[in-house]
C-alpha cells in the first residue's frame, strides 16, 4: 500500500492539474467493484440481456 501511495504522490507532483485525491480513488474502486460484480464470466453484459444467461443455460 505504501508503494501505491508513493506512486500516487509522484503522479500528483508531475500532473497537478489532474491530481488524484482520495475521493476520486474511492469512486474508482466502487466503480470497479460494481463492474466486476455485474460482469458474467469476466464479460460486461447489458443488464437488459442478463435474462438470456438462464435461457441459454450458462
Amino acid at each position: 500500500m505504501l508503494a501505491a501511495q508513493k506512486q500516487i504522490a509522484r503522479f500528483n507532483r508531475k500532473h497537478p492539474k489532474i491530481a488524484l485525491d482520495s475521493k476520486s480513488i474511492r469512486q474508482s474502486i466502487r466503480s470497479r467493484l460494481r463492474y466486476s460484480n455485474e460482469s458474467m464470466n469476466g464479460v460486461s453484459v447489458n443488464k437488459n440481456l442478463r435474462h438470456l444467461e438462464k435461457r441459454m443455460g450458462l
